[in-house]
């Protein structure tokens, strides 16, 4: 194997191996045990005879794993449970039923699963106990439609915001006031349940506000910021009227607007991130030490254009690199959609690398989505070093079309679905 090809499997090695520190099997027993009839999540303690019924709910790429590692613990003490999850899982769960709807924009099954989460909710009274698995994913998986709009007014909504570059916060903010579940309405609905919210972060900063919309947290934002955010894009001529009526409405009379952090309804809920970017950068850091590297986590906030930040990340890296160094990086950079092409923010990010790495031969980079799915492909995003450069790569790059050319000269890496998601990673090699 050449030089080359083993920094490109070293590479893929170190991915894997983040991505398994932080898939549901490894983190749901850390987080929560079950001692005789007593419940520990973290030094939280809950003894089931509090409780009259424990139910699981949940929303996220992660949900259908989370849930089948939670009934392994609670096995018979579960009396029911719907999560809306993404991609089959595999297995067969047994008290929780899995309603696998659409992402990045929901479909008609995203509506059903939050249809059947609220009626599961309704059920809930102040001497339940519910366990909510949350993760990445969960604002499309769990859908529900404005009085007035239909799911296609609202996926011009999504559609027209992730091709803007819009980061997650803002299409977030616009998310939870299209809502009567996200934004911390779910906990509204619990009847004063207890609800504990075991949660993957697939965000900046580990923010409670923007995972998945916030079902459990309070909100801070307002309808008038969720305006804003579709100004900002000068989207409010491009979406569909029922949208811009409903968020006008919320401003004009300033009502239902999501209830607060430090809201009462809020008494009885915990929430406990479990795993972030953070955790699966450590992993990979690791890995790469046990393959030889000097291993270094540079930052776990890359964000911005992905192929400015990818310019700026690989002039860094030759500059500075070592030989035999890992550089790792985790966050979420965007992408602004001007051509027809298929790809995703990695795939754009590797292909700017590339670039930039034409007449570098020391340097291996990998750029890869930890949930398996990058954009619309069915790749998580690819590998490149200075062979990766073919004289057409800058025409690939300006029409999107990242996937084609990586699937032309070769470089995707392709992992399936992971079941779990903390944002994406880069690693570099030297």
């Amino acid at each position: 194997m050449e030089k080359t090809d083993v920094k490109k499997d070293h590479a893929q090695q170190i991915f894997r191996a983040a991505v398994d520190a932080v898939h549901p099997a490894q983190i749901i027993p850390a987080a929560i045990q079950m001692h005789e009839e007593r419940l520990l999540v973290g030094e939280d303690l809950y003894p089931f005879t509090h409780f009259e019924n424990i139910y699981v709910a949940g929303a996220g790429k992660a949900s259908a794993a989370m849930a089948y590692e939670v009934e392994k613990i609670l096995t018979h003490h579960i009396k029911d449970g719907v999560v809306a999850a993404r991609d089959w899982f595999g297995q067969t769960l047994k008290q929780v039923r899995p309603i696998y709807g659409g992402h990045p924009l929901p479909d008609s099954n995203s509506v059903i699963a939050a249809e059947e989460i609220t009626k599961l909710l309704h059920r809930l009274n102040k001497k339940d106990l519910l366990i909510f698995l949350l993760s990445g994913g969960a604002s499309s998986l769990m859908m529900d439609v404005p009085y007035g709009s239909t799911l296609n007014d609202v996926n011009i909504v999504f559609e027209e915001l992730l091709k803007s570059g819009a980061t997650i916060h803002e299409l977030n903010t616009v998310r939870k006031h299209l809502s009567e579940l996200k934004g911390g309405q779910l906990v509204k609905k619990c009847s004063g349940a207890t609800v504990v919210s075991l949660i993957i972060s697939d965000v900046p900063g580990n923010d409670l506000q923007v995972i998945g919309s916030g079902p459990t947290v309070g909100d801070e934002s307002t309808f008038e910021d969720a305006m804003k955010v579709l100004e900002k894009y000068e989207l409010e001529k491009k979406v569909p009227h029922s949208i811009i009526s409903h968020l006008q409405k919320g401003m004009e009379k300033n009502i239902d607007e999501n209830p607060r952090p430090g809201d009462p309804v809020f008494n009885n809920t915990g929430n406990k991130i479990i795993a972030d970017n953070n955790k699966a950068l450590n992993a990979a850091k690791s890995k790469a030490e046990e393959l030889g590297y000097e291993a270094e986590i540079v930052t776990d906030t890359l964000e911005g254009l992905a192929e400015e930040a990818a310019a700026e990340w690989v002039n860094e890296i030759m500059s500075t690199h070592k030989k035999k160094s890992c550089m790792l990086a985790g966050g979420e950079t965007t992408v602004q959609v001007k051509g027809d092409g298929k790809g995703g923010r990695n795939q754009q990010f590797a292909l700017s690398a590339a670039i930039a790495l034409k007449n570098s031969s020391e340097i291996t980079l990998l750029a890869a989505g930890t949930d398996g799915s990058d954009g619309p492909t069915d790749a998580a995003g690819a590998v490149v070093d200075s062979n990766s450069y073919h004289d057409d790569a800058e025409k690939y790059l300006i029409n999107n079309d990242a996937y084609r050319y990586f699937e032309r000269y070769g470089g995707l890496v392709k992992t399936g679905p992971t079941h779990t998601n903390v944002m994406d990673l880069v690693i570099t090699l030297t």
